[in-house]
């Protein structure tokens, strides 16, 4: 599976193109904006929402959870990941991505020589920290969100951690 990003000479309009055994589906989006069909004539506009849940369940666990997005938005997301993780850059903040709304929270995904999971001291300001093998498994958590829509979810992590990191187009769990 590959994922490639071409830049257009129409301004801020990005082309991604996702290569998979079951064939190869094509995103178009702008900035701030996704567009999607409602039927064959009309479109709608969204973003990707971030927030934080507190005490989910009976043990004191909680998640941050990406929610609201559709495939061409996973596509997005995996490809910015994926631009990061190649760069020298240390941190990414996804509240400062132009497709992410933070609703209270704020995520920053940092390379990290271990597995930490997400932490977080004020309970607004949340730290992803992987290392290089946390992040590839988090992309394979993200494929099967970026080859089909979805209504299902999935933890991008498997860490003995209190604060997990869920990602749900519709933002169940």
């Amino acid at each position: 599976m590959g994922v490639d990003r071409l830049k257009t000479g129409h301004g801020s309009i990005s082309h991604f193109q996702l290569s998979t055994s079951a064939g190869v589906y094509d995103a178009r989006f702008s900035q701030k904006t996704r567009i999607g069909n409602v039927n064959r004539n009309a479109h709608f506009w969204r973003f990707m929402e971030l927030d934080y849940i507190d005490q989910v369940n009976s043990f004191g666990e909680s998640f941050v959870r990406l929610y609201g997005f559709d495939m061409a938005e996973s596509l997005l997301l995996t490809q910015t990941i994926v631009d990061w993780l190649n760069s020298a850059e240390p941190k990414l903040n996804l509240g400062q991505l132009e497709f992410i709304t933070p609703r209270n929270c704020n995520l920053v995904l940092c390379k990290a020589e271990e597995n930490d999971g997400i932490l977080s001291q004020d309970a607004t300001t949340f730290y992803c920290l992987l290392n290089a093998d946390g992040y590839q498994d988090l992309l394979k958590a993200l494929a099967p969100f970026s080859t089909k829509e979805t209504k299902g979810y999935a933890y991008l992590y498997d860490i003995d951690n209190p604060i997990d990191l869920l990602y749900s187009p519709a933002g169940t769990w």
